[in-house]
């Protein structure tokens, strides 16, 4: 069964558990910021730590919400993307 892009976004959240985990590598990613930016100074690696910790806590705010609440789910989710996106372009090409 092919799902469109609507569905997958707008789908249900997969619950606290599932947030937890994204926590977890959120925690991992601030980890590796603070490593790199403290210890190192590189600062294509010290901007990535943050611009992934920074998706993967809002992915895991997105999957903590209750069930009943797909629209603002979905809704995170696409600001998650577009900034993904608008960090990562900054990041990886400077204006």
């Amino acid at each position: 069964m092919e799902t469109t892009l609507k569905q997958r976004i707008f789908r249900e959240p997969d619950g606290i558990r599932r947030g937890l985990f994204w926590v977890l590598f959120a925690a991992v990613w601030f980890c590796l910021y603070l490593f790199f930016s403290v210890l190192h100074d590189i600062t294509v690696l010290r901007h990535m730590g943050a611009l992934f910790a920074t998706i993967y806590l809002l992915h895991a705010i997105s999957e903590s919400l209750p069930s009943d609440r797909q629209n603002v789910a979905g809704t995170i989710r696409i600001i998650t993307i577009v900034y993904a996106t608008v960090a990562s372009v900054y990041i990886f090409h400077p204006i």
